[in-house]
């Protein structure tokens, strides 16, 4: 009955109607380009969108206006193909909001990779992305491949990538943008944008901060009655703060040459929920990092070399004790992480029918994880210190082949990397590291191709895609040497996991019948192995049950997306996009069982009212559905199964020399009591807005 359910709401959505659409622009049509906007991401060359094989959505920075998001986040939910994770927006950490393409995710992160202006934007110490690092104000576009691109970007790119590209300031003149918004949970958002340029010189800055009571997580009324809020105890609001700053400044030498410098920083503290202690620390987070940006066109050759240096430090306050004897902060578990990268980049023509790429890529991670337990713990002032360094070595080639006057496209793409992990291993009672093991170099190398194929015979009316490629993800220092306990819980490492790999076939279609009506469907199926799942074993070992990150499954996902998009006048717009998948262990313990926290269906539907002497108005609701959360795909613990709601109305009034924009906004509505993506953590509901945005 679900599956029918989940079947025909992605039906519906398909047929309804969705912003990202791949008809081919016109010259000179403004509104067509918009509907097709330049995307980079598929093959790091600069595209329509409609002339990529691969599956790619787009969200463009007028959408951006009119979506009612807190943070990335809230916008990638919406996306076809796409499922956050547990989704609490701006009210939790990258480490409960885990997002998913076409079936590749789950309870594990890092099988999506995340770039941010093309430069890998994950750690190698934990492979997780903090959602909350960007603010939305400086973005310029969000650009989504679905499937794998490891033949491009390497390890993690396996359900696809997410590349976050920033505004770019004008070429000349200014311009601001000053938002505030004040709502539920006591909520206080502002952000700021300017940019301008003099002579040669152009420059941006852009900053956010948010506070707010906040929101906890842990259910009220959860079936498991020991996994509820226990009053006086942890039924208190999880605190959050959160700042951003970002600084750009760019030269122009001439028309084929220039130069880009940049710093940015983020801090995100999240407080409260447990009672006993007001200076209790949920997540503590705060980044630092630089970047430099070359770009030459030597006229035969165009190239690029770009560097990026991030600084990383997390924290957070673990439990222990007992009610009768009373809890306390049993151990703190300070993180320090840094992760640098290197991309060469060279496009070139090879005669009047190809277009290669080719360069090199390198970088180097390392963590360091403290367990520093208190003199209260059962353990007294015991150190443990895990963690360890991982290094890429890379070099990719794509060829872009055009034949038939640019009717048939074939892309083969290649990469070969050498990866390099090591580890180590403290431990002590009485804070003399007495006891020490190192884990030795172990050097991995992986040949990862893709090939694409695009056919468009009529001119952008039917288009057909289809896609062959590779993909893996090596194991983060976090899952090869980390620990951390959550409840009754100790979550462990293993040094010698394997890295996992797939391999995925894709085919498409893009229809566009008319100017203003385009929709696509693609079909594809995943073959992976050495699925990375933590093992729960059922007895206790001294003070806890022992759950370990282990090699398990062979995993077998099929699934059909599809989005629309109808423009029925100048001013109003209906999308929809859908996904159905059947994500399946296909080996070990739980063979024919469902991949857990990977939601089988999902559908998103909607309209937009534009009217500039009237209002603004975006309606839309996204399905998510049924979401298994063990292996054993144990009734009990089934979620999903919900549709949540958001609604955003503005109106802009243009003054002399700038303009002011008040609005409302209504995020994950819904009439249900709580919704969870896990059956152990509810997510904000019906949350609500009001603000005002003013710029020149």
């Amino acid at each position: 009955m679900n599956f029918c359910r989940s079947l025909s709401a992605a039906c519906f959505a398909v047929c309804c109607l969705a912003p990202w659409s791949t008809v081919q622009a016109e010259p000179g049509d403004p509104a067509q380009a918009e509907m097709n906007p330049v995307v980079v991401t598929a093959t790091r060359t600069k595209h329509s969108l409609g002339d990529v094989s691969a599956a790619v959505s787009v969200v463009t920075r007028k959408e951006l206006d009119r979506i009612p998001a807190q943070n990335v986040l809230d916008v990638l939910r919406t996306m076809s193909g796409v499922t956050v994770d547990s989704d609490r927006s701006v009210f939790g950490s990258s480490t409960y909001n885990k997002v998913i393409i076409r079936g590749m995710g789950g309870n594990t992160q890092g099988r999506v990779l995340v770039l941010v202006d093309g430069m890998p934007a994950m750690p190698a110490g934990t492979n997780i992305f903090e959602w909350n690092s960007i603010n939305l104000d400086a973005v310029e576009r969000i650009e989504v491949v679905r499937g794998p691109s490891s033949a491009l970007y390497g390890s993690s790119a396996m359900g696809g990538v997410i590349n976050i590209i920033t505004r770019t300031p004008p070429k000349e003149g200014f311009t601001a943008t000053l938002d505030t918004k004040y709502g539920s949970y006591n909520t206080w958002d502002s952000s700021l944008y300017h940019a301008g340029a003099v002579g040669k010189f152009n420059y941006s800055l852009s900053g956010s901060y948010l506070t707010s009571y906040g929101f906890n997580g842990i259910p009220e009324h959860s079936s498991k009655a020991a996994s509820n809020q226990k009053p006086g105890y942890n039924d208190d609001g999880t605190g959050v703060r959160n700042v951003t700053g970002a600084a750009r400044v760019g030269y122009r030498f001439d028309d084929t040459a220039d130069i880009t410098v940049n710093a940015d920083l983020a801090s995100n503290l999240r407080t409260g929920q447990y009672n006993f202690d007001d200076d209790y620390r949920l997540y503590e987070y705060h980044k630092t990092g630089f970047g430099l940006r070359l770009h030459k066109d030597f006229g035969v050759v165009d190239s690029s070399l770009a560097l990026r240096a991030d600084f990383l430090h997390t924290d957070y306050d673990s439990i222990g004790g007992t009610a009768a004897k009373g809890y306390r902060v049993d151990y703190t578990s300070p993180t320090r992480q840094e992760q640098y990268n290197l991309d060469q980049q060279n496009t070139f023509a090879w005669g009047e029918h190809q277009l290669i790429t080719m360069g090199v890529a390198a970088s180097y991670g390392r963590s360091d994880q403290d367990l520093d337990y208190s003199h209260l713990s059962t353990y007294k002032d015991r150190i443990r210190e895990k963690g360890g360094s991982q290094y890429t070595l890379a070099g990719y080639i794509q060829d872009e082949i055009s034949l038939f006057g640019n009717t048939v496209q074939i892309i083969p793409g290649l990469r070969y990397d050498i990866i390099g992990t090591d580890g180590y291993d403290k431990d002590s009672t009485s804070k003399v590291r007495n006891w020490r093991k190192e884990y030795g170099v172990e050097v991995d190398n992986r040949l990862t191709p893709k090939l694409g194929l695009r056919v468009n015979p009529w001119d952008g009316l039917l288009v057909f895609r289809a896609n062959y490629g590779e993909a893996f993800r090596s194991a983060s220092l976090d899952e090869r040497f980390g620990e951390y306990v959550y409840g009754s819980t100790l979550y462990k490492g293993s040094p010698d996991l394997k890295p996992e790999l797939s391999r995925t076939l894709d085919a498409g279609f893009d229809f566009s019948p008319l100017k203003e009506l385009t929709f696509g469907v693609t079909g594809y199926i995943t073959w992976a192995e050495d699925y990375i799942a933590s093992i729960k074993d059922d007895t206790k070992t001294g003070d806890y049950f022992i759950s370990q990150k282990q090699n398990i499954d062979s995993v077998q996902i099929t699934g059909l997306e599809g989005e629309a998009s109808w423009k029925a006048t100048e001013y109003f717009t209906l999308f929809a996009n859908g996904t159905i998948l059947n994500p399946q262990i296909t080996s070990g313990q739980y063979k024919g069982n469902q991949i857990p926290f990977t939601p089988t269906s999902k559908a998103t539907v909607g309209f937009t009212f534009a009217h500039p002497d009237w209002f603004t108005l975006r309606v839309g609701a996204t399905w998510t559905g049924p979401i298994w959360t063990d292996q054993a795909n144990m009734e009990a613990n089934q979620e999903g199964n919900f549709w949540l709601g958001e609604v955003r109305i503005s109106k802009r009034f243009d003054l002399q020399d700038w303009w002011v924009e008040p609005y409302a906004e209504l995020l994950a509505a819904t009439t249900k009591e709580e919704v969870r993506y896990t059956n152990t953590s509810r997510i904000p509901t019906n949350m609500a807005f009001v603000g005002i945005k003013a710029g020149f």
